[in-house]
């Protein structure tokens, strides 16, 4: 197990607090805290809570990380080290894919601490907080992403025990489950916690969390499903209020799922079940979100197959939102056909970035498009033809004649379109089938060295509204895109009006 032999250092004279963060997710250091852990340089302060700190660090390599420093109440128990030990080796074995990756570990330290990749993104409940319920295709990515997680985590013997919508970052790679780990050693340690206490959040911890039974792989589970009420919803499931109040309402009464989507409902519920041994395990529940045998690597590396790596040193930032997916089926019940039976989110969330697990992971079954190129600008055939790059990753067009066609792997999209002039007028589909989802448009902007295509879509046969914009990464594409292209029986015809 990777680790450092150098505790927390304390400031040195002469040392003062930094005057600016260095990043906007962290604050500057305050005059106590430690300039450097280990090998690792600290540049500001990430969160503070019961257990430790957490700080914004630099690796040697010049790579930002996380640090989580434990506390030293809990440090000065050996039997809490020993379980520490114990699990920050199994977590440097966890799966990278929908996870931040544990980087290092140092039981022994004065403090212990724990280092893992720093995700430059806004978390879970911060995004709800301020924009509302997340939109269909939103829910999906977080969904699967998670329970992918789960799998991985669960993989190594580890057992979560706080997923919470604050310890899920969004980032430009799709939601990532952190701080797993600690809480099973603090959990394990006699003498750390109260008489009867248990490690977690008391709004989505599980009824044997709760009386005393303990926690197990299916308390993550349950977890799962509560940040999913959450996030679906901008509710907890069991309400507010007191922390005794809450506790009582998840082991005596039912969640409320009220205005979450029929097929998505049952799998919340599933996971919400009050026997622990009712509930799906995390490989149960991928299979039941649409991910062939539960099996989240497949997925993971036709997804990377056809991803291009984006600036590590570029800080997160939302984009417009893209098109909001159609319904698919989830396990045994299936979501409503309209869009507009999902409750939208606030109009003070400008949408997410986030690359989906895999081209294949979620089927999505409608989005909306019609391209328009109001004078190409000199572009040619072989200028638009290639490989362009925008919300939904990779996109490929082809131009046949004054046909145009555009398949985006990650959503198994495919648009299909007819040069009139200056405009091409199309259609899109997603998913399985090939029946219209509407319509949209993109103009053929130069900018400088860059070609682009400033887009609008919508659902249906309506005026498209909603931004959709790509740019040219250059001219490949690949052969199982090619062959998508070739194929007209793949593309849409135009929806009814």
């Amino acid at each position: 197990m990777p680790s450092s032999d150098h505790p927390p250092s304390e400031p040195r004279p002469g040392d003062s607090p930094p005057s600016t963060a260095p990043n906007a997710r962290a604050a500057p250091l305050r005059a106590h805290d430690p300039r450097r852990i280990g090998p690792y340089e600290v540049l500001g302060l990430l969160g503070e809570g019961g257990m430790g700190v957490v700080y914004l660090g630099r690796g040697g390599d010049g790579r930002l990380v996380a640090i989580k420093v434990v506390r030293g109440e809990y440090a000065r128990n050996a039997e809490f080290r020993g379980r520490f030990r114990r699990e920050a080796d199994s977590a440097l074995r966890v799966p990278r894919f929908c996870t931040a990756e544990v980087l290092d570990a140092n039981p022994d330290a004065d403090q212990p601490y724990l280092v893992t990749e720093f995700i430059d993104g806004p978390t879970l409940q911060e995004v709800v907080d301020a924009g509302g319920p997340l939109q269909r295709g939103e829910l999906e990515q977080l969904g699967v992403s998670m329970a992918a997680a789960l799998r991985g985590i669960h993989g190594t013997g580890v057992i979560h025990r706080d997923l919470k919508p604050s310890n899920v970052l969004l980032s430009r790679l799709g939601p990532r489950v952190i701080d797993f780990g600690i809480a099973s050693a603090l959990d394990a340690a006699p003498g750390l916690t109260a008489t009867g206490q248990a490690i977690g959040t008391p709004a989505f911890m599980a009824p044997e969390q709760l009386d005393g039974r303990g926690a197990t792989q299916a308390t993550d589970v349950f977890a799962w499903g509560g940040v999913m009420a959450y996030a679906a919803t901008g509710r907890r499931p069991f309400g507010g209020g007191p922390s005794q109040t809450m506790g009582y309402r998840i082991v005596h009464g039912e969640p409320d799922l009220s205005g979450i989507d029929g097929g998505l409902r049952d799998v919340i519920a599933a996971t919400l079940h009050k026997n622990p041994a009712q509930r799906p395990n995390a490989g149960q529940l991928l299979d039941m979100l649409g991910v062939p045998g539960g099996d989240p690597m497949a997925a993971v590396q036709a997804r990377l197959a056809d991803w291009t790596r984006p600036d590590p040193t570029r800080p997160y930032t939302q984009p417009p939102p893209g098109p909001p997916p159609a319904p698919r089926p989830y396990g045994p019940a299936t979501m409503p056909a309209e869009p507009g039976a999902r409750r939208p989110s606030s109009g003070a969330r400008k949408g997410l970035l986030w690359g989906g697990i895999a081209a294949g992971v979620v089927a999505i079954v409608a989005a909306a498009l019609l391209i328009v190129v109001p004078k190409l600008s000199g572009g040619t055939a072989e200028e638009i033809e290639g490989r362009w790059s925008g919300q939904y990753g990779n996109q490929y067009l082809l131009v046949d004649g004054k046909t145009v066609r555009m398949y985006y792997p990650s959503r198994n999209g495919r648009v299909q379109g007819t040069l009139d002039g200056d405009v091409i007028r199309g259609w899109w589909v997603e998913g399985t089938g090939t029946e219209a989802g509407g319509r949209a448009d993109f103009r053929i902007v130069h900018g400088g060295a860059q070609l682009k295509l400033d887009g609008a879509w919508s659902f249906g046969a309506g005026a498209p509204a909603s931004e959709w914009d790509l740019t040219r990464v250059d001219g490949a594409i690949p052969d199982s895109a090619k062959a998508k292209l070739a194929d007209p029986t793949n593309f849409p015809s135009p929806a009814a009006n």
